[in-house]
């Protein structure tokens, strides 16, 4: 005998459904038209009732039984569906039961989306259709939604086609002695010589996912190419050229320059007089007392109470006395006594540092044996090495550490620049005012003019006619009256047309002066944009880079040298030995017994 399994029949709008035996005799609303109705149908001989009549009976009793119950309506979970969206968030995919009902409609998988919250990047209404006719592999699931994913940017880069960290400029011999012939491989450009290029960044995009929300991405950086001494840059700015043969280098701020050499044999006196030259000034001898030299690097045996500005490093075979340095480089030397010394990068100093006032952006260190110093103020941020500080005798040493005063230096600068266009701009705006004066009084005379043009002009053809009647009448001395008064008023309108041109004039120049300082106060709020830029660069910079500043001292520091940092200072009290200190945060307990987090100079033994 066969069996038939008849589905379940909705008794309002006869829509049949096909469902597991696990929801038989459940109260389920139809999907189509929403009416309640106990799922039920019955395994029979085919000799049995026919089909309809045993739906109808069904259906009568899914009615009588469903009338008095509640219950929830059940999502499509409850008919196995299923939404899997990955961590992503970049697609929501639909698994469906083994047997997907007929009853589902378009219209009830749409709502049971959006109850999802998957409102982006939805497949359009026919191919959700197509999946629900033709479902396709179960374990695939159907694939709903797809966001868009975020496309990472790449960072500007800079191509140097030559070695930035070349900055030899001698051989230092195991006696200490700098052997300038011995100089190694020189690196040497000629003119026109590519010397840069930068590859532009790649700017991100951000992603949406399938909630509609955005998907956040590192932005990518830029960075500068910079053109300095004896370059110049491309029309787009992306390469850098050499204008001249020399040396190539990299400056800290990350401008590229040519320095050629300039040799002095001898001393810096009274036969060369002060120097400035971009390039590498090599002395042989020593910069004598009131000399100025300011260059691109410096190479000499003494600095003797002079003056030296260089943006490149400074190589000293013996020391600095009585003299002031400055350099965006860095220094070597022998000894330093009695001089004031400022450096963007490290100074190394052999022997002794005697009455110094030095401040070093980068670290300052002396690592000979007989490395002392005595009697100075040294402020290093990245720190301070030496063997002995101070002695039994001497004024105390202050060394400071962690301290960016090139940064404070240049944010001064910077600053300085920023009054200066201000001032430009306030100038701009008190002349437009003056002009826009000139112009109200242009305006006036302009309006005069006009009237005494036309006036004449009326006046004219007033005494044409009359000349007219006149020469009918034959009255020749009231004629001849009448043509020197036509001649003499044209001569007034002709003159006041001349004024009126020259004025027209004066007023569009006033015109364009007043257009040219108003782009004037635009540049400079730009420029002054662009300087405040640069100050919070400087800043964030300082602020951001990972240093931890030391004082190392590897025999003796004396009593009395006080150590600063940028939060705390620290008197040394008595003698100590092979020590270290830092700058660091603390937790202490305060009267009340609260935790304080204060800073301190720590010490630590080497």
């Amino acid at each position: 005998m066969e069996i038939q399994k008849r589905p379940a029949l909705c008794p309002a709008c006869g829509t049949r459904y096909r469902v597991p035996e696990t929801a038989l005799h459940k109260i389920a609303p139809c999907l189509k038209c929403g009416q309640k109705f106990k799922i039920v149908f019955e395994d029979g001989p085919l000799s049995g009732p026919p089909p309809v009549a045993a739906e109808k009976q069904a259906t009568a009793d899914a009615s009588k039984e469903a009338e008095p119950q509640e219950t929830n309506i059940p999502e499509l979970e409850s008919l196995g569906f299923k939404i899997v969206i990955p961590d992503d968030r970049l697609s929501a995919r639909i698994f469906p039961p083994e047997s997907v009902p007929d009853s589902i409609t378009l219209e009830a998988l749409k709502e049971y989306i959006s109850e999802k919250g998957i409102v982006y990047g939805l497949i359009k209404h026919d191919d959700l259709t197509s999946l629900m006719n033709f479902p396709g592999p179960k374990e695939e699931g159907w694939l709903i939604a797809e966001g868009t994913p975020p496309q990472s940017g790449e960072d500007a880069k800079i191509i140097h086609h030559f070695d930035p960290e070349a900055h030899k400029v001698g051989t230092v011999r195991e006696s200490g002695i700098i052997d300038f012939k011995d100089k190694g491989e020189i690196q040497q450009v000629k003119e026109g010589d590519l010397l840069a290029e930068k590859v532009p960044l790649v700017k991100e995009v951000s992603g949406k996912d399938v909630f509609g929300q955005m998907i956040p991405v590192d932005k990518a950086q830029d960075v500068l190419l910079l053109a300095g001494e004896n370059t110049r840059a491309s029309e787009d700015g992306l390469k850098i050229f050499a204008k001249t043969g020399g040396r190539p280098a990299l400056a800290k701020d990350g401008r590229i320059s040519i320095y050629p050499e300039l040799r002095i044999e001898g001393d810096v006196g009274l036969e060369t007089g002060h120097l400035q030259f971009n390039g590498h000034i090599n002395v042989r001898g020593i910069i004598q007392e009131g000399f100025r030299v300011k260059g691109g690097r410096l190479t000499a045996m003494e600095i003797n109470k002079a003056e030296v500005d260089m943006e490149g490093d400074i190589d000293i075979q013996g020391g600095i006395l009585g003299s002031k340095v400055k350099t965006n480089g860095n220094i070597k030397a022998r000894y330093i006594e009695t001089s004031t010394i400022r450096a963007l990068g490290d100074i190394s100093v052999r022997e002794e540092v005697l009455h110094g006032d030095i401040e070093v952006n980068g670290l300052f260190s002396m690592n000979s044996p007989a490395g002392k110093i005595i009697s100075s103020t040294i402020s290093a941020r990245k720190g301070i090495e030496a063997v002995i500080i101070g002695s039994d005798a001497s004024r105390p040493c202050t060394l400071i550490i962690g301290v960016d005063s090139q940064a404070k230096e240049l944010s001064e600068h910077l600053g300085l620049e920023i009054e200066n266009r201000k001032k430009e701009q306030e100038a701009c705006r008190k002349e437009i005012e003056k002009l826009k004066g000139e112009a109200k009084n242009h305006d006036g005379q302009i309006a005069h003019l006009a009237q005494v043009q036309d006036r004449g002009i009326l006046e004219q053809k007033s005494l044409k006619v009359q000349i007219k009647e006149l020469e009918q009448k034959n009255e020749l001395t009231r004629l001849s009256q009448v043509e020197w008064e036509y001649k003499n008023l044209e001569l007034k309108i002709k003159s006041a047309e001349e004024s009126l041109n020259q004025l027209m004039e004066q007023q569009d120049q006033v015109t364009e002066t007043i257009l040219a300082r108003q782009r004037s106060i635009k540049e400079q709020e730009q420029a002054i944009q662009g300087l405040n830029d640069q100050i919070e660069k400087i800043k964030q910079e300082a602020n951001q880079e990972n240093i931890k500043p030391f004082v190392k001292i590897q025999q003796i520091i004396h009593a009395g040298t006080m150590i600063k940092g940028k939060q705390a200072s620290l008197l040394i009290n008595a003698d100590l030995k092979r020590v270290q200190f830092q700058e660091r945060q603390a937790t202490v307990t305060d009267e009340s017994g609260q935790p304080v987090t204060l800073w301190e100079i720590a010490l630590a033994d080497l």
